[in-house]
């Protein structure tokens, strides 16, 4: 008999147990820390409503992403989050102009701004969101994308 041989099989219940206990935001000090730093003074009934929340969808959330682990949803659900970006989008514009008249109504004086001008600005903000709060890769991934969609040699969204 070899020295094995004596060992139950490896068996996965141990972590699947566990997993099925996580809790996303409760688990994680990197999130918390994150937290911490962003709410600032109202860190404790952030991080109170963050946690409350987290223990009722990590389960979703876990069965989300196993949903999505799998390649042949893929396609289906990327549809899905292109209708939902469409419905997303009309809300917003429909709610911008909504508020815009209320606001209009009070008296707010709206002056017409060129999207152009504000490109530059923006732009000087870059090198402190590239590889510090996003991702370097990612980040270019984006700005090549915007610039191909400008351009038009982007197609359709997927």
């Amino acid at each position: 008999m070899r020295p094995n041989d004596a060992l139950p099989p490896y068996r996965f219940d141990g972590y699947l147990e566990e997993r099925a206990r996580a809790d996303w935001y409760g688990d994680d000090p990197f999130l918390q820390r994150l937290v911490r730093r962003h709410a600032g003074d109202a860190f404790a009934p952030v991080d109170e409503a963050a946690r409350a929340l987290s223990t009722r969808a990590s389960g979703p959330w876990r069965a989300l992403a196993d949903a999505t682990a799998l390649p042949e949803l893929r396609p289906r659900l990327l549809e899905i989050a292109r209708q939902l970006g469409l419905r997303v989008d009309a809300e917003a514009r429909r709610l911008e102009v909504e508020a815009t008249a209320a606001m209009r109504s009070q008296g707010l004086q709206v002056v017409p701004a060129d999207p152009a001008a504000w490109g530059p600005v923006l732009e000087k903000s870059w090198p402190a969101l590239r590889g510090k709060a996003v991702p370097a890769a990612f980040f270019d991934q984006v700005v090549a994308a915007r610039d191909a969609c400008r351009s038009g040699a982007a197609g359709p969204a997927h």
